[in-house]
């Protein structure tokens, strides 16, 4: 690992159906990388079972110096790193810890693309697990959802939440 470079959170395009895959070749290169599962149910014609699926599908968040990008590409499940204009696509600490606390404590979590969804008010969590989170809300009936944006792929995580635990954040 190159000390000039501190490690960022980069983003990993792969194949469809690979990421779990992808996750535990870079455990044994010893890797830091995050999948983010959730939890979904499937029916089959005999049972029903529950199984764990990517959030984001087709991605995986990696921790790495950019010089050893070059592991992470050895396996065929890898497509390629999410790139800008301005060079790779770098993800904050905040926003990975944003899914993590997303997927800790909320019931339900799905991601859908940004393009799916009208633009919607921006709030801030004032009490509960999610106190400082930030977000972006598309009031469905009673309940609020709450999307936590990725704008480098074009995603959103997003969970049903109560509105009174919710205020503006701008």
């Amino acid at each position: 690992m190159s000390m000039s470079e501190p490690e960022k959170w980069y983003i990993l395009y792969c194949r469809p159906r690979q990421e779990q895959k992808l996750a535990h070749f870079l455990d044994k290169l010893g890797i830091e990388h995050y999948l983010p599962l959730v939890e979904r149910k499937r029916q089959w014609s005999d049972r029903i079972k529950f199984i764990k699926v990517p959030l984001f599908s087709g991605y995986i968040f990696l921790h790495i110096d950019w010089e050893d990008r070059k592991k992470a590409l050895e396996n065929s499940a890898a497509v390629q790193f999410v790139r800008t204009e301005k060079g790779p696509a770098i993800l904050t600490d905040q926003e990975i810890e944003n899914v993590r606390i997303l997927i800790a404590t909320a019931h339900n979590v799905s991601a859908r693309t940004a393009s799916d969804f009208p633009p919607g008010k921006k709030v801030r969590f004032h009490t509960g697990p999610f106190k400082g989170m930030e977000g972006i809300v598309h009031r469905t009936k009673n309940r609020a959802r709450l999307f936590v944006y990725l704008p480098l792929i074009g995603q959103l995580a997003s969970t049903e939440v109560d509105a009174h635990d919710l205020e503006d954040a701008w």
